[in-house]
Formats: C-alpha cells, sequence, structure tokens
C-alpha cells in the first residue's frame, strides 16, 4: 500500500520471537494479516482509481474543488497533482482575437452581398463555371516548347521568345538606346549627343521666326473689291479664297501647291447669294468651307456652303435665332463643332450650332474692346485677330479682355492693305493670309506671312 508523500512511512512490522506464521489458526493476528489488509485495500484504490499517492502510471488526481470550465494545469513537476487554471477556453480564444465562426452568414452560393461569406466549394464552382463559359482552356504543357520551331502546333515560352529576338537584334548588329548620350535640349554643340524630339520641337518653337512670304500668281478676274482666305488645318497645302471684282462676280476658289507654287485647282462663283456687298470670312469644318456674306443696302449676314474637296454642291444656309449686324467685317471661325461669327461692331461673338443646312444661334460671347479687322482663328486654346497693320490679338474663346497684342511687319508692299485671314500652321506658327493690290498693278494679289504665334 502507498502512504501520502507527507506522511511517515511506519516502522517495518514483524511477529514476536517464537511466533510462526500459521494461516488457519485464526486466534493469532499475524504480521502477514496485516500485510494482506494492506494489499486488498491498495487493490480497492487501483480498482476505484482513488489513489491519490499512488506512484503507478496514470494516476492523477486534482484539488478538492474547481470552477466548472475552467482548464486544468499540472502542478508541480510529478505529473501527479493537477490545479484549477482559473481560465476558460473562451478566454483564450478572446485573447487571440479568435472568433466564433458565423454559421448564420456562411453561404454555399455567390451573392451580390457583403453581409455573407462563401464556402470553398461555392467560390471553386463560380470560378470554375466562369472558365467554362469564356472557354477557358487548360495549359496544354505537352505542346509547351521552350525553343522555337517551325510548327503551328506548338507555342513557345515567354524565354524562348527572348532568345531568338535578343539573337536576331546580336546578328543584325542592334545597338540599345545610349541614354547617356540623349540630350533633351540643344545646349550641346557637339556631334556626340542626339536630342530628342520634344527637343527639336521646343528649340523650333522658342526660334522667333522672321516673317516668310510666298506671293500668289496674279489673279485676272480683275480689280478686287474684298477677298478673304484660310487654310485647310488638315493639310497645309491647300488653301480657299473669296473675292468680289468690280465686275460685280464673286468666286470661291481652291488653291494647291504644285511645285511649291500655288496654282487654282477649283472656281466657282456664289451664285446662291445675289446682291453681295461683302465677303468678309471663309473658314473649313469638316468636309465643307462656309462663306460669311454680307447683302448690299441692308447690311443682312447670310451663310454659304461648300465642299471642300471641289467646292461643289453650294448651299445657302437656313440663319435660326439671332443673327448678328452684318457690316463689311462679318468674320467666320470655327472649333470643330461650332460656327462663331464677329460682326466687325460691338464687343460680341455669337455662336452657332450646326445641323445640316441650318446654323442655330446659340449664345454670344463678350469681350472686352475686342477689335478685329482682318480674319480670325482658333487653335483649340485661344482665338487670334488679325488687322492689316500688322497687330495681332489673342483672346480666349470664353470671352473677356485681349491676353496679348503682338505687332508683325508684313503687307506692307501692297497699296491699300487687307489682312484677310489667318490660321494655325501643323508647327505652332501662325499663316497670315493678306490681300490687296500690288504696287506695280491693278490687279489682286493674295500673299501669306508666316509667324511665330504670340
Amino acid at each position: 500500500m502507498a502512504f501520502p508523500p507527507d506522511v511517515i512511512n511506519p516502522r517495518e512490522k514483524e511477529n514476536r520471537p517464537g511466533l510462526v506464521y500459521d494461516p488457519d489458526k485464526k486466534s493469532n493476528f499475524y504480521v502477514e494479516d496485516i500485510q494482506l489488509l494492506e494489499d486488498n485495500i491498495s487493490d480497492i484504490e487501483e480498482y476505484l482509481n482513488t489513489e491519490p499517492w499512488s506512484g503507478g502510471t496514470g494516476d492523477v488526481v486534482g484539488p478538492s474543488g474547481s470552477t466548472d470550465d475552467d482548464i486544468a494545469l499540472f502542478n508541480g513537476a510529478t505529473g501527479k497533482i493537477l490545479k484549477d487554471s482559473g481560465k476558460k477556453i473562451a478566454d483564450l480564444q478572446l485573447a487571440l482575437g479568435f472568433t466564433a465562426e458565423n454559421v448564420s452568414n456562411k453561404k454555399t452560393a455567390l451573392s451580390a452581398s457583403d453581409d455573407y461569406y462563401p464556402t470553398c466549394k461555392a467560390v471553386k464552382d463560380v470560378t470554375d463555371g466562369k472558365q467554362a463559359s469564356l472557354g477557358f482552356t487548360p495549359e496544354n504543357v505537352s505542346n509547351k516548347k521552350t525553343a522555337l520551331s517551325a510548327s503551328d502546333d506548338y507555342y513557345p515560352t515567354c524565354k524562348a521568345v527572348k532568345d531568338v529576338t535578343d539573337g536576331k537584334q546580336a546578328s543584325l548588329g542592334f545597338t540599345a538606346e545610349n541614354v547617356a548620350n540623349k540630350a533633351t535640349d540643344l545646349s550641346s554643340n557637339d556631334d556626340t549627343h542626339y536630342p530628342t524630339t520634344k527637343a527639336v520641337a521646343t528649340a523650333l518653337t522658342n526660334i522667333n521666326i522672321a516673317p516668310q512670304t510666298l506671293l500668289f500668281p496674279t489673279d485676272s478676274s480683275g480689280t478686287y473689291r474684298y477677298a478673304v482666305m484660310c487654310c485647310d488645318n488638315a493639310d497645309d497645302t491647300v488653301w480657299y479664297s473669296c473675292s468680289g471684282y468690280s465686275s460685280g462676280t464673286w468666286l470661291l476658289k481652291r488653291w494647291t501647291m504644285v511645285n511649291g507654287v500655288p496654282r487654282i485647282t477649283h472656281s466657282v462663283t456664289l451664285t446662291n447669294q445675289p446682291n453681295l456687298a461683302c465677303v468678309a470670312g471663309i473658314t473649313k469644318m469638316g468636309n465643307y468651307v462656309y462663306v460669311s456674306m454680307r447683302l448690299t443696302g441692308n447690311g443682312v449676314f447670310v451663310c454659304e456652303r461648300h465642299l471642300a474637296s471641289d467646292l461643289s454642291g453650294a448651299v445657302a444656309m437656313t440663319i435660326s435665332g439671332s443673327a448678328p449686324s452684318a457690316i463689311d467685317r462679318t468674320f467666320i471661325f470655327n472649333d470643330g463643332t461650332y460656327l462663331y461669327i464677329y460682326s466687325g461692331s460691338g464687343n460680341n461673338v455669337y455662336k452657332y450650332s450646326v445641323s445640316g443646312t441650318t446654323i442655330t444661334y446659340v449664345t454670344s460671347i463678350a469681350f472686352t474692346s475686342i477689335n478685329m479687322f482682318g480674319g480670325i482663328f482658333y487653335d483649340g486654346t485661344n482665338i487670334y485677330g488679325v488687322s492689316s497693320f500688322g497687330v495681332i490679338q489673342k483672346y480666349a474663346l470664353t470671352g473677356g479682355s485681349i491676353i496679348t497684342t503682338t505687332t508683325y511687319n508684313f503687307g506692307l508692299d501692297f497699296v491699300s492693305p487687307q489682312c484677310s485671314g489667318v490660321n494655325y500652321e501643323s508647327h505652332g506658327n501662325l499663316r497670315i493670309f493678306n490681300s490687296g493690290l500690288p504696287a506695280t498693278g491693278a490687279n489682286l494679289f493674295f500673299r501669306y506671312v508666316v509667324v511665330p504665334k504670340p
């Protein structure tokens, strides 16, 4: 029998001298009887598993009391005594940030909700279905090749393609960009560095280009009365002009460069607008050329449209809504969608929408002291008005005051010169068209001058 560790084992027992154990003799109490009693008690404890101090395997005991659901811990190093930890499993879950599964929000199918979460199988089912609906095909590993071959059955890896292209570059003498010698401006005066396209464009824009002129051939239609001209913005080599002559004829013409010389390719009479007093504006928008005019006597503004390709299909445009009071300077320009009219008097520019053969008044834009005698052009940001005296005025299309005023010396070789048009060139300059009587003759001349945009 085992005793508690804090109880000293009693002294060893033995029979009196001369007394011999006889199991059949019941009148005497022998040491063997005491040992048998202890062995029986030990057997009962082992059977009931209630021997707290036994040194046998698996015999663990706890304190006399505990808290329900608390975690049990070993007390000491014997491996036989337990104690109450004072903590429950829920306490440890909370400390570790554990959140029990929200079974009510778990879904086995996807839905458009941020309140539920899908199972892995739900996600897999949807992605597998999406692959099937998109015609997804798993990689055909057997047909993947790490080297190129003349076959339509196999497909190469990225590395296989890179290896071949790198080798082709080497065989063709390809040289990678020399980044160290790339210059973003033209300040390096040497043959080692090379400029970027932006560096060249910036340098050209900043050059103060002296006026460059081109004199058009003599127009033999008669002495001019009024003349206007515009450039085809999509093609700097094509121009359109409209002129009135002393004979009373009004001609719309299309010009193009032939071996560096302007030539008339088409010429039509403005027959749809009789009794013209003045043609003061011309602009190309889309597939058409629009001409703004004033009728004799009543100052009524009118507009005529022609196909830009050959000047055919002349149509007198119907003007709906307010129309500006027309005087000599009834200039017209466009922003690619709307037509704009400046009557040459007052401080307003009139905006019109275009639908078929009708232009409809939209609104008027107020400016401060606007005074443009020649053509007007819009470059996508600002409008430019030019006078016959070489003055270019820049305005915002939204109205307001002049942004800048720049004076150039052009038109001085004409008797009674008149600025008759302005357009924007693709490389950032303005092309100014002049018309007038040359000092040496009586026939009408056109000339254009290229100047930096202010």
